[in-house]
């Protein structure tokens, strides 16, 4: 039955992720904090409707996708290498990585990935920018 849920909600998932793709455009001149209230009031509301669901997984995905578009806002808001080394450094990077993660700040989606992105910009600094958790 579980199975069957994924594969009939296809459709809504591809049309959740372009409403998170549209609210989270890295160039539409807004600040995260805006960024995140949109993303909040469209997610509470996919979640109510989508929590009825057993399957876990496409969820865990979905937000783990979420929170990687909002790590490339942050890092293209930051804009220029001398930027993003600063607040990597100051986030507890170290000093060699910083700067080869801040040598290629323009590959925001592969920067985004990276591990010590996730140390600058971890998961719990969405959950009290109060971004919603898809998988609970």
């Amino acid at each position: 039955a579980g199975l069957g849920i994924v594969c009939a909600s296809q459709k809504a998932l591809a049309a959740m992720k372009d409403r998170v793709r549209e609210v989270t455009g890295r160039n539409n001149g807004r600040s995260l904090l805006s960024i995140v209230g949109d993303l909040r009031r469209f997610l509470v509301g996919w979640i109510g409707y989508f929590r009825i669901t057993e399957v876990r997984t496409p969820l865990r995905e979905l937000d783990s996708w979420t929170r990687r578009r909002l790590r490339v806002v942050q890092l293209k808001q930051w804009r220029c290498g001398r930027t993003v080394f600063a607040h990597l450094h100051a986030r507890g990077v170290d000093r060699p990585i910083a700067a080869l993660i801040a040598s290629r700040s323009r590959r925001y989606w592969w920067v985004s990935h990276q591990r010590y992105a996730f140390v600058a910009l971890p998961d719990k600094r969405f959950d009290a920018m109060g971004v919603p958790r898809l998988a609970g």
